[in-house]
């Protein structure tokens, strides 16, 4: 009887030494000495099921959209399109030789001539044509280096009035 009243009040102090101390210091007796164990974890009368392991959301740590499992690259560039310069654009290191304003200058060439070296005007007032990309007056001259060059001494002479579209601000809607 005495056997069941300990094993009894063992159960009972085990089970309240679990709900406030987990782990406990078990002591024994052996050979009338103390001997004393370490890390003794008290029975729990509750059943422990064990749970599944939740899946871990991934974890951010590169940029937007990268987790850890995923390496970290660099989209691929997209190429990028070809600037193929076009009309008086196109001329613009023979408009930067001389001393003028050479957006003005390549304006004036896209009103006159919409950037054609080959363009000739029909007959003036005066029976004349202009030629090349300045639309020089009565000088065919349609090599743009040799047109742009004319266009420049006639610019030193008369400056910019010297070209209808300048005086009428039609090359306006052309300036950058």
């Amino acid at each position: 009887m005495k056997y069941i009243i300990v094993v009894l009040l063992s159960a009972l102090f085990a089970s309240l030494m679990a709900q406030t101390a987990p782990a406990l210091t078990k002591s024994a007796v052996h050979n009338d000495s103390i001997v004393k164990t370490t890390a003794y974890t008290a029975p729990t009368t509750k059943s422990v099921q064990p749970q599944p392991e939740k899946q871990k959301a991934p974890v951010k740590h590169g940029g937007v959209g990268t987790t850890s499992k995923q390496k970290l690259t660099t989209p691929p560039a997209k190429p990028r399109p070809q600037v193929v310069l076009t009309g008086c654009s196109s001329y613009r290191a023979d408009f930067n030789q001389y001393n003028w304003n050479v957006n003005v200058a390549e304006a004036i060439c896209e009103a006159e001539s919409n950037g054609n070296p080959n363009a000739i005007s029909p007959p003036n007032y005066d029976g004349l044509r202009d030629y090349g990309l300045m639309q020089l007056h009565g000088e065919p001259i349609l090599n743009p280096a040799s047109n742009i060059a004319a266009a420049y001494q006639k610019y030193q002479m008369q400056g910019w009035e010297a070209w209808t579209t300048y005086n009428t601000g039609r090359y306006l809607s052309y300036l950058e």
